[in-house]
């Protein structure tokens, strides 16, 4: 499960934990409440966008998978103690920094 979706279902434990240690609470009560939010236009609008990024993300991530390189990437080299930049010669300064 990736971590967003981890926390999510950690937030619906602990809401529902609440909802258990209630007095009086009962869960078939809920269930006319679910399904009415559940046939909602704006429910359904929100359902659509979540699916449509995790879509993004699982596609972007396979693309990531795909492209990036078999290798980590190298440490940048260190000059006189201090990581060296990657500018070129003409952009550095006579200093060093």
């Amino acid at each position: 499960v990736p971590p967003g979706e981890q926390q999510t279902l950690e937030h619906l434990k602990r809401i529902w934990g609440l909802f258990q240690d209630t007095p009086g609470f009962d869960p078939f009560q809920m269930v006319p409440v679910l399904g009415q939010i559940l046939v909602r236009a704006e429910t359904q609008q929100m359902g659509r966008r979540i699916a449509s990024g995790l879509a993004q993300k699982a596609a972007a991530r396979t693309i990531r998978e795909l492209l990036a390189p078999e290798t980590p990437p190298q440490a940048a080299p260190v000059r006189n103690g201090k990581v060296a930049r990657a500018l070129p010669a003409a952009f550095s300064r006579p200093d060093g920094r």
